[in-house]
């Protein structure tokens, strides 16, 4: 059935709020036949309601909408469907999503993660995370493939045994609140070591790591122009060689080695590890050799 199809049908009932009829004990209940004997038929549906305590397993949400009024609450998500959903206003608080999958949608303005909430088993592939404003998530065991993370804060996130795929560019892994009020406000959090974080099949660029995040089970692509270092003692040693294996022109090696040292200078003096592109260098400084 198309998008249109699929919304138009839930005209037809008088009721197409989940909490107005469509659940019952802590569970819904779609009016619908089931999608492949599998999944409960929600496609197409929309909601603006706050849906507290809800048990959501084996649910299709494909082509659904979620607007800003909507809130989940402390519910339970195994098995769901979020293909080409509507979730630029998706809100959720202390949630647990299993086995779920997020396939080309747009999270915008979605607000994850407050409370704790738990992402185990989980697909993200080709979604927009761009703007989305994100509290200590937990991701276990999780593939993000081809979606858009630019700029993106992945604030006080934990992550353990996880799967980059594609371009990661311009995403802060905080290890620790930015404001000392954040604590009182959103309480305690795991903390983030980046347990087997598998970053091989990606094309790295401006990663910021701040406030003690482990780096070294951190699993980098094959790629001559990402430096990982482990300390800020031995950094410009062993940035030196890196640069000097790398460029060619005496004038860059000696602008990079310096960019190096200033970017250090800058850099949050509780992380002792850093991760960096020497292509960022070539990118934003003007270097005279072409990669």
């Amino acid at each position: 059935m198309k998008n249109s199809e699929l919304k138009e049908r839930w005209k037809d009932f008088k009721v197409s709020s989940l909490s107005g009829g469509l659940m019952r004990k802590r569970k819904i209940k779609s009016p619908f036949n089931m999608v492949d004997g599998i999944y409960q038929d929600f496609r197409g549906i929309t909601i603006d309601e706050d849906i507290k305590k809800v048990d959501m397993t084996n649910i299709d949400f494909t082509y659904s909408s979620f607007l800003k009024f909507s809130r989940f609450q402390e519910c339970i998500f195994k098995n769901v469907l979020f293909v080409n959903s509507d979730m630029n206003h998706f809100k959720e608080h202390n949630c647990e999503f299993i086995e779920c999958l997020f396939e080309n949608v747009e999270l915008n303005n979605a607000k994850i993660g407050y409370g704790g909430s738990i992402y185990r088993n989980c697909i993200f592939r080709n979604c927009d995370f761009r703007k989305i404003s994100i509290i200590k998530p937990e991701f276990t065991n999780c593939t993000f493939e081809n979606c858009n993370l630019e700029g993106v804060d992945f604030n006080v996130s934990y992550f353990e045994n996880c799967k980059f795929i594609g371009n990661i560019n311009d995403v802060w892994f905080r290890g620790d609140y930015a404001f000392p009020t954040d604590l009182k406000e959103y309480g305690t959090f795991r903390k983030n070591e980046m347990k087997n974080i598998d970053f091989s099949n990606t094309k790295l660029s401006w990663l910021t790591f701040t406030d003690g995040i482990p780096l070294n089970a951190i699993i980098l692509p094959d790629d001559k122009f990402i430096i990982y270092l482990e300390n800020k003692e031995k950094s410009i040693t062993e940035a030196t060689k890196r640069v000097d294996q790398v460029f060619n022109d005496y004038k860059d090696k000696t602008l990079a080695i310096k960019i190096l040292n200033e970017l250090l200078d800058e850099t949050d003096p509780n992380q002792t590890e850093y991760i960096f592109s020497l292509e960022d260098l070539n990118e934003n400084y003007s270097l005279n050799e072409q990669f």
